[in-house]
């Protein structure tokens, strides 16, 4: 689809499965918005992409979760 990177908000107990896919944890906080405001996204947030480690202070996602 040609996309540089995937996002996936996943429960904790999944991180094992998808690091054997080449997901990797994030360590900075993610956020999504809700109607009541930005909210703070309290499980595992995980990435793959062409860049390995993606070094982010925050992500935003800038709408609401999926």
């Amino acid at each position: 689809m040609g996309f540089d990177y995937g996002l996936l908000l996943c429960a904790d107990t999944l991180v094992p499965i998808y690091e054997k896919y080449g997901w990797y944890n994030v360590t900075c906080p993610v956020y999504f918005q809700q109607p009541n405001g930005r909210i703070l996204w309290n499980a595992s947030a995980m990435l793959l992409g062409k860049n390995n480690q993606l070094a982010s202070k925050e992500i935003d996602l800038n709408g609401l979760r999926w």
